[in-house]
């Protein structure tokens, strides 16, 4: 692609002079094309029409000064660059010059000086028009920020080194209950519920590297407090580290979130009294497997979120056999190979009455795995290692332990010492060494009892 010609008025009144800078450009690698005027009206005609790059002037033109020139040059406002030419200039007039806007000036009997003048000139333009650029650029970019800002429902907000606000917009004010002048005198901990001053300075320490999303509650000026989810992210603008955030109030959600696990947990309690009604013979199996599950779970350090999804599970981990005739359930006598049959589908039941419920934790899957076995000996899909649930296998081993600590319809209870030999005897092969491990050593340190 072709370069744009460089387009340069010369104002001077001698033609001869002006013959010897074009020799001198002609050197350069440009693309030249040259005009020449030597009156005032002349050049404001040339700058009206904007058809110049660059303007080379004679300090010394009769009847026109160079200076003149140059005043007329500053009205028109125009980011080209002005190099004075003279065969005589005195330091003074240089200096004159250059402090009135002129870019460069070059001897006429020194012109191999010229053309590094006007790269230097050509250069100094690109840098000023760039940032010219970049200044408007952010301006625009301010402004479209702050129309963002103010017509976001969330309470958005950006804070310096020091945690204190330096913008925010109205609809956090709003939420907080502050005014926008009181603002920006907030640091974070002062409306921060959840963290303390030397918590928020020790987690947010680089707060340029920032970029995550937490719940927390923050504190109005009333000194009410709200729930709110708030989306944090750093940068670095201008070598300082500001850090930003987006402020949700989630106190309706948070409150149906709650409705919500009431519900469910009254729906688990509900299923859970309703096959303990139809098998009064295994009345508080379930509860007690789920005191012993959850017991097994914080031994092995699980968080409290999967100890509440199991403790659910195990409340209901027998649903499927509602589907089983009672009197099997209840028979005094042992059962037969058939019955035991029938038995067996009760994981595959429960997970049918139970999957279409939109719990937060994969009960489900735990109930319908809850026999199953590391060796694949177990039921009803005769699953392997990882493949079944923790949940599920920790299910497995309380629920061995309850059940032969238990009286049963067909047998007296055997006694703890026999359930935690059986599941010993089992460990590593049928079941989760590490779940046989703790529940062991609950019992054995008299650290758990039914």
């Amino acid at each position: 692609m072709e370069k744009e010609p460089l387009r340069i008025l010369i104002i001077d009144d001698s033609p001869d002079d002006t013959l010897l800078l074009e020799r001198e450009l002609r050197k350069a690698e440009w693309e030249i094309i040259l005009r020449r005027v030597d009156t005032g009206e002349a050049m404001m005609q040339m700058l009206e029409k904007k058809c110049c790059d660059l303007i080379l002037c004679d300090y010394m033109i009769p009847g026109f000064g160079g200076m003149e020139a140059l005043e007329i040059f500053k009205t028109y406002n125009l980011d080209i660059p002005f190099i004075m030419i003279s065969g005589k200039i005195t330091e003074e007039m240089a200096i004159e010059a250059l402090l009135n806007g002129a870019q460069d000036f070059v001897l006429k009997q020194n012109l191999p000086r010229l053309i590094p003048a006007i790269r230097r000139g050509i250069e100094r333009i690109r840098i000023i028009s760039e940032r010219k650029q970049a200044e408007e650029s952010l301006k625009s970019e301010v402004h479209r920020r702050r129309r963002m800002m103010e017509s976001s429902n969330d309470g958005i907000a950006i804070f310096n080194q020091s945690h204190q606000l330096v913008e925010t917009n109205g609809r956090f004010a709003q939420m907080l209950g502050y005014t926008m002048d009181e603002m920006l005198r907030l640091h974070i901990w002062d409306f921060e519920a959840t963290m303390s001053k030397e918590q928020i300075c020790q987690n947010f320490a680089d707060i340029s590297t920032i970029n995550t999303t937490i719940e927390t509650r923050h504190r109005r000026k009333n000194g009410t407090e709200y729930d709110v989810e708030v989306s944090i992210g750093g940068a670095v603008v201008d070598g300082e580290a500001i850090s930003f955030t987006i402020s949700r109030d989630i106190t309706e959600r948070k409150e149906a979130e709650k409705n919500l696990h009431n519900s469910l947990i009254g729906t688990v309690r509900a299923i859970s009294d309703i096959v303990e009604m139809r098998d009064p013979y295994t009345a508080g199996h379930q509860k007690r497997v789920a005191s012993l599950a959850c017991a097994i779970a914080r031994e092995l350090g699980m968080d409290e979120d999967q100890i509440e999804g199991l403790a659910l599970a195990a409340q209901i981990h027998d649903v499927g056999k509602i589907q089983i005739p009672a009197e099997i359930l209840s028979k005094p006598t042992q059962i037969t190979e058939i019955e035991y049959m029938m038995i067996k589908t009760h994981p595959e039941a429960g997970y049918q009455i139970l999957k279409d419920i939109q719990f937060p934790w994969p009960i489900a899957e735990m109930v319908r795995q809850h026999h199953e076995k590391l060796d694949g000996s177990g039921y009803p899909h005769g699953l392997k290692e990882e493949d079944i649930r923790l949940e599920s296998r920790i299910l497995s081993v309380a629920d061995i332990v309850e059940a032969m600590a238990s009286h049963r319809p067909y047998r007296p209870s055997l006694g703890i010492e026999v359930a935690l030999e059986e599941i010993l005897h089992e460990r590593g092969t049928k079941l989760d060494a590490a779940i046989v491990d703790a529940c062991i050593a609950l019992f054995r340190e008299n650290r758990f009892t039914f």
